[in-house]
């Protein structure tokens, strides 16, 4: 991740247009409402009135939401830190990306109410597959962001390497195969624990490096040259629509 932070810090604009710092303004104040109502959810049970008795026993209750809230508010910081990367190399908006935007945080959005959910019957198995299905919607609007922005380079810089394209794209692809992937595990773990599921999802780390050094190792240069043969068979691909048209009409009005 810092990696690519410092690669893509060399086409960043040094200013931003009115559109897009509102538009950045907005989704860090809705990701700054969803991380701070995870935690007014942990103590929504607790009673004005506590005996010391039970106090022992509120303690053990409280446990599990509180697990729930560090794992949700890890993921949602985590997408905070791509969507903000994003932000920082995308020059110019539109109403599909507008869009996406608001589709990505419609998942931010209803990551408080997953959370409670988890954190009060994370041993019901129909809440980790709602809990996991919210995490791999999020996961897919996030890479529909990066694929429109970066299609053609639409919204980014052309210096913008399609080797960091294609990585980027493809590690963002691995977190919601990822969740999926990991509903399977619902047959093997124990049927009263299947919150276990959610241990798999360390791998998403792991898998992403192995990812990125497996594709600029391997398949970069294979990609590459597959991508410069099709340019050289169609010379109209790697220019805009306008000068495509105008090349077209020059050798139509050759005799």
């Amino acid at each position: 991740m810092r990696e690519m932070e410092r690669q893509l810090s060399r086409i960043i604009p040094e200013e931003k247009t009115p559109n897009e710092d509102r538009l950045v303004m907005l989704c860090d104040g809705v990701f700054a409402i969803a991380m701070t109502l995870l935690v007014l959810d942990i103590g929504s049970n607790i009673p004005q009135e506590l005996s010391a008795s039970k106090v022992d026993g509120l303690l053990s209750n409280l446990v599990s939401p509180t697990i729930s809230y560090l794992i949700t508010f890890l993921i949602i910081a985590m997408y905070w830190r791509g969507h903000r990367n994003l932000m920082r190399i995308v020059q110019r908006l539109d109403n599909g990306f507008i869009s996406l935007t608001f589709l990505f945080l419609a998942f931010i959005v209803f990551f408080p109410v997953t959370s409670r959910l988890l954190g009060n019957h994370a041993e019901n198995a129909h809440i980790i597959i709602i809990y996991t299905l919210g995490l791999s919607g999020c996961s897919f609007s996030a890479l529909a962001l990066w694929l429109y922005a970066t299609w053609k380079h639409r919204l980014v810089s052309p210096a913008l390497s399609k080797t960091e394209i294609h990585t980027r794209t493809y590690t963002l692809l691995i977190t919601p195969l990822i969740y999926c992937a990991s509903l399977l595990l619902l047959f093997v773990v124990p049927p009263d624990h299947p919150y276990y599921i959610c241990f798999s999802w360390v791998l998403i780390g792991f898998i992403g490096k192995f990812v990125r050094s497996a594709y600029k190792r391997w398949l970069e240069k294979p990609v590459l040259a597959l991508m410069h043969h099709e340019q050289e068979d169609n010379p109209l691909a790697s220019i805009s629509t306008h000068e495509a048209d105008h090349v077209i009409q020059e050798q139509v009005e050759q005799p």
